[in-house]
């Protein structure tokens, strides 16, 4: 049974205009913008820390569904006084990332992670572009996207490999 509930709100427009220059040539540009909001509503009890969150005290209730839960990067340790310096990490060492100890235990853990971001975008919009000339015809077709948090799984395994030791949890996808 799926018991989740999720609410969906958003907007699109597009613009298009067309061209005939002369018998042979005509053209044709559209735009196409859109935004939409995503956000889980509702889990039962029973399943509500599945989702996402730390299994206690943070779920994904209000957040867009796909939301990341993760430790939070805060660059690279460049010198041995900045290894020696931060916080308790396992595999913390020259040219490796350093984490935000968020609740500030001097221990990097499970606890030091947090709500990151989300794979649903802010936009998403596109540009189509068309040329006919007698029997010949161009058409191009530019699309994008902007402000949603990436998954690069690949670097997921690689970066974040020192992790499988801290924890069985690593960083969770919802």
């Amino acid at each position: 049974m799926n018991g989740a509930s999720v609410q969906n709100t958003g907007i699109e427009a597009v613009v298009t205009y067309n061209a005939k220059v002369n018998k042979d040539l005509n053209f044709s540009i559209s735009g196409n913008i859109s935004n939409y909001r995503n956000k889980v509503t509702y889990l039962p009890a029973s399943v509500v820390y599945s989702y996402g969150g730390n299994g206690s005290t943070e779920n994904i209730l209000g957040r867009p569904l796909g939301s990341y839960y993760a430790y939070v990067a805060d660059g690279l340790f460049r010198t041995q006084k900045e290894v020696d310096e931060s916080s308790v990490q396992p595999g913390k060492g020259l040219g490796r990332i350093r984490y935000k100890d968020l609740n500030n235990d001097g221990v990097i853990d499970i606890n030091d992670q947090t709500w990151v971001g989300s794979p649903q975008p802010d936009f998403v919009y596109g540009l189509n572009l068309s040329i006919t000339y007698r029997n010949f015809d161009f058409s191009a077709f530019l699309q994008g996207v902007c402000g949603n948090t990436i998954t690069n799984t690949q670097n997921i395994a690689l970066i974040f490999g020192a992790f499988r030791r801290l924890d069985p949890t690593k960083v969770r996808v919802y």
